[in-house]
């Protein structure tokens, strides 16, 4: 059941971008990648999105065109380059995150009071849970540390 509701939550949320902000949903989640991590390199992207660098490239090359987003030339590699949000792109970032925001609250305020707080606790432990494994999936064999 959950993931269909994940399924039906992305798919909500790449209808309202679309339409609102004119973006491809892969656009968007690039947008809110870089919103969250600032400057990044397109390969980190890639390895962190799960989509082809040649996806993420044709992406990127929309969002430069749109300019949401731009290129820094690492001065040290001229090879490399991060990607990271032209104050547009940050605008597009914080409108999306309003929209979708507002859309899921709705939606979410349909449900009576007790439920509203059962399933937010809930959601809360599970995103808990869910950090606390992909940190310890992300530690190198040994390493006792934990990493918030």
């Amino acid at each position: 059941m959950l993931h269909k509701i994940i399924f039906l939550l992305d798919r909500r949320a790449h209808i309202l971008v679309r339409a609102e902000l004119g973006l491809a949903y892969s656009q968007f989640m690039i947008i809110m990648a870089l919103k969250h991590r600032g400057s990044i390199s397109q390969r980190a992207l890639a390895d962190s999105s799960g989509l082809t660098p040649a996806a993420i490239s044709r992406q990127v090359s929309g969002l430069v065109t749109k300019g949401l987003v731009k290129f820094q030339v690492n001065a040290r590699n001229r090879r490399q380059h991060a990607l990271s949000l032209t104050s547009r792109g940050d605008r597009a970032a914080i409108q999306a995150q309003l929209l979708l925001g507002r859309a899921f609250e709705r939606l979410f305020r349909r449900l009576p009071g007790r439920q509203q707080t059962g399933l937010n606790a809930a959601l809360r432990q599970l995103l808990d849970l869910i950090c606390q494994e992909a940190s310890a999936a992300t530690r190198l064999p040994g390493d006792k540390s934990v990493r918030a």
